[in-house]
């Protein structure tokens, strides 16, 4: 089976800023664009050329962060880390030796970092004298923490719509990080390795995800098209090459935590796709695979939409975490709509499933698990069944960011009554639109804000409060 090829990487020094000190750096906001600001070393050049495809980083825990970029000739490099708040003349804190893999990829995992606060970085390429861009991420909450968080998300970025000005205006609402909730790269037309790292090479290098993936840390899910359409990837023909070709593009070109899960279930080989990050006692994110693992040919039956050993983590995990949030990463909706809104690619095939699930969350008295959720090409928030324990829960369907339009919203309105039932959905509309969501623990409130693409309008900002659901 074919990993992620390594990069070398050599931690090399911790330089004017101990461990001490940067833990009392105080957390900052997101303020401008990292290269408008002074920071050490941004007087050597940028240079692009050498690395074509920006940077990144994501898997942040309370000490740790991925951080990616690629190099276009493999030459060896150093990753720079330092505070957000450090002077303008600080040497950074953190220098890692980073030689990139087969294709330039670098994707160094670093440990020991300081929890819940700012920090810049970029890679450096001192034989030439040259840099990457800068970049910000923002490490996960200590364990114990409860705080505010801004969580940024969107989904479905079809390059054709770019230049997904929703991504800029997500990048400008200072989020403490983002999620990408599936179809980040459409590869419906790719057949070969090279295609599809042409996708994936283009979609970094758009104005929108530079702004947006170097202004905070990331999370990523996939869905259908980061491989090809559904229609085909559940086929019983299925083309198990291109799945490979898809997994592996994901993998060399995303800032994500690679794991061998044996007998998962996955398609290709043992690597999957799912697992879980804290923000202190804030917030656990639960990112599923609900792609790979799923079973078309079972529905109806013992159905299988997450493999048994993903389905058995998650029903654990989500009953042992001490957060107050439980954010389920879910590229597609698990809400019980309507059939108006069509009812094909998602949870309720898969009933079995699905009650597990939910009856899961009820039956244990887990409060505050809330649904993300993309794929629909629709802005929602949306109580996941009409009536009884679980219209106490919400789902949010977070962008389009660059998607064609909904044929599931045009069929819905076109009679409001049967597909808008009252209580139901507070919020569905189709157009291009930034997300962002605040979790506050302290309020026990969830507020998620969409503002259009087109011209920063904010079409929908509700603070909802999951208590006052549980007695509707």
């Amino acid at each position: 089976m074919k990993r992620r090829p390594p990069c070398r990487i050599n931690r090399r020094t911790f330089l004017r800023w101990s461990a001490g000190a940067l833990a009392a750096v105080p957390a900052l906001s997101l303020v401008g664009c990292a290269e408008d600001d002074a920071t050490p070393f941004v007087d050597r050049p940028l240079d692009d050329a050498v690395f074509p495809a920006g940077l990144h980083a994501g898997g942040m825990t309370h000490d740790s962060a991925i951080f990616w970029t690629r190099c276009a000739d493999r030459a060896p490099l150093i990753l720079r880390i330092w505070p957000e708040a450090a002077p303008a003349d600080a040497q950074p804190a953190i220098e890692v030796d980073v030689t990139p893999a087969e294709g330039g990829f670098c994707a160094p995992k670093v440990s020991g970092l300081p929890p819940g606060e700012w920090w810049r970085y970029a890679f450096y390429d001192d034989a030439r004298g040259v840099r990457s861009p800068v970049a910000r991420v923002r490490t996960a909450f200590a364990p114990g923490v409860r705080a505010p968080l801004r969580v940024g998300a969107t989904a479905c970025t079809a390059y054709s719509r770019n230049p997904f000005p929703a991504l800029g205006l997500t990048a400008e609402a200072r989020c403490d990080v983002f999620c990408h909730l599936g179809d980040m790269v459409y590869n419906d037309a790719a057949y070969d390795a090279e295609t599809y790292a042409a996708d994936w090479e283009k979609t970094h290098q758009l104005p929108g995800y530079r702004a947006l993936l170097s202004s905070t840390g990331a999370y990523f899910v996939w869905d259908d098209h980061e491989f090809f359409d559904s229609g085909e990837l559940h086929a019983p023909d299925v083309d198990l090459s291109r799945v490979a070709l898809g997994k592996q593009a994901f993998y060399d070109y995303l800032a994500v935590d690679v794991r061998d899960e044996p007998g998962a279930g996955a398609l290709i080989d043992d690597r999957v796709h799912w697992g879980s990050y804290r923000w202190g006692d804030t917030a656990e994110f639960f990112l599923l695979d609900s792609r790979l693992e799923r079973q078309p040919q079972s529905r109806g039956a013992e159905d299988i939409y997450l493999g048994g050993k993903q389905m058995d983590w998650l029903l654990g995990a989500l009953s042992a975490s001490p957060c107050h949030f439980k954010v389920i990463l879910n590229s597609v909706p698990i809400a019980d709509l309507p059939r108006g809104w069509l009812i094909e690619d998602r949870w309720t095939e898969y009933p079995t499933q699905r009650e597990q699930l939910l009856g899961h969350i009820v039956d244990e008295g887990l409060a505050n698990v809330w649904f993300l959720a993309g794929d629909f090409h629709v802005s929602a928030v949306w109580r996941v069944e009409g009536s009884g324990p679980r219209s106490g829960l919400w789902e949010i369907l977070c962008g389009p960011a660059g998607s064609a339009p909904s044929k599931r919203l045009e069929l819905a309105e076109s009679v409001p009554s049967l597909y808008f039932p009252e209580g139901r959905i507070d919020f569905a509309q189709g157009e291009h639109a930034a997300t962002w969501i605040d979790f506050d623990p302290a309020a026990d409130t969830v507020r998620p804000v969409f503002t259009r693409a087109a011209d920063g309008e904010v079409l929908y900002d509700e603070t909802i409060s999951a208590r006052s659901l549980d007695e509707s």
